[in-house]
Parts: structure tokens; sequence; C-alpha cells
């Protein structure tokens, strides 16, 4: 960091991004908006997703009672698990495109977002059935996801850090 970059944090103002955040956010912002155009398909779809595979989908759960799991979890439970699994990519790459300490906003937002195609669900397809709890999974998945993103980034930079140490002592060099 410049003199000028701790001049401009410590007068208020962000230091500009680094080449290295640049391509981090431009490439999270790239696949984000592909991974949300996927999750727009498949809860705008006008029926269903699942309907062509309920039958499997009996046939799976009930293979999983027999094999000891318990028969509490059935269609809903997995629906849910499902639902947070769908929305965790969608709030890890968010949360990329954010500062470390704003990863939180994802958790405010993805609920949000959620309910919103809920909402859609409930007016324009008569099909679909909107649910609470998919706001819920869903918004329990993208906090997850975002999470999970600013562990990795505090690792990595923890990382860099190490290795930046090493370059400055000489015991190590970059080829």
């Amino acid at each position: 960091m410049t003199a000028a970059d701790r001049a401009a944090q410590g007068a208020g103002r962000t230091a500009p991004a680094s080449l290295a955040d640049r391509f981090r956010i431009g490439i999270a912002a790239l696949l984000l908006v592909a991974y949300l155009v996927e999750i727009l398909v498949v809860t705008l779809t006008p029926s269903p997703v699942d309907r062509p595979y309920r039958a499997s989908l009996a046939r799976f759960i009930a293979e999983l009672h027999e094999r000891g799991v318990p028969e509490w979890v059935g269609y809903a439970q997995i629906e849910f698990a499902g639902n947070v699994l769908l929305f965790l990519p969608a709030g890890f790459l968010a949360a990329l495109m954010l500062r470390r300490r704003d990863w939180w906003l994802v958790a405010v937002l993805a609920p949000a977002f959620s309910a919103l195609l809920e909402c859609n669900q409930a007016l324009f397809l008569r099909d679909r059935v909107p649910s609470a709890m998919d706001v819920v999974a869903n918004g329990l998945g993208a906090a997850l996801g975002a999470a999970i993103s600013l562990l990795v980034r505090l690792i990595v930079h923890r990382r860099d850090r190490l290795l930046a140490a090493d370059l400055r002592r000489g015991s190590r060099t970059l080829q």
C-alpha cells in the first residue's frame, strides 16, 4: 500500500482497487451473472423442475430409508437441503465481489432476492408453490457461501502475507 493509499484510507476513503482485486471482482461477477441466470431458470419455469422426477425421487427416498436414513427425512428435508445447496455458490460468488468486511450483506440481500422469486411464483406461475421455507433455505445457503468465501479469502490473505515476508527476507523468489 502506498502512502497515498494509506492517506486516502485515513481520510475515510477507500484505496483504489488493485489489479488482483479487479481481476477477482470481474471473474466473480461473470460467474455470478451466469449462475443467477441458472437460478432464474430453475425458480421461474412454469412447472416445478422436479415434476418429471417425482417417482424416481420417491424411490430414492424409500431406498435411503431402507439403508438406515431416519424416516423423518423425506422430500421436504431433501428439498430444503437442495435449496441451501442451490444458493451456496451464489453467496460465495457475491461475497467475492465485496470487500471482506462487507460479506454479511449477502446474508441480508439473498433472502430478499429469494422472497422476490417466491412472490413471482405466487403471482405469475400457477403450477409453482411459493414457500417461506424456500426463502429461509435460500438465505441460509447464500449466507453459508458468503462465510466460506470469507474464510477462503482470509486464508489466501494470510498466505500472501507470508509469501511477501519470505520475499523480503530473500528466502524465496518468484519464478
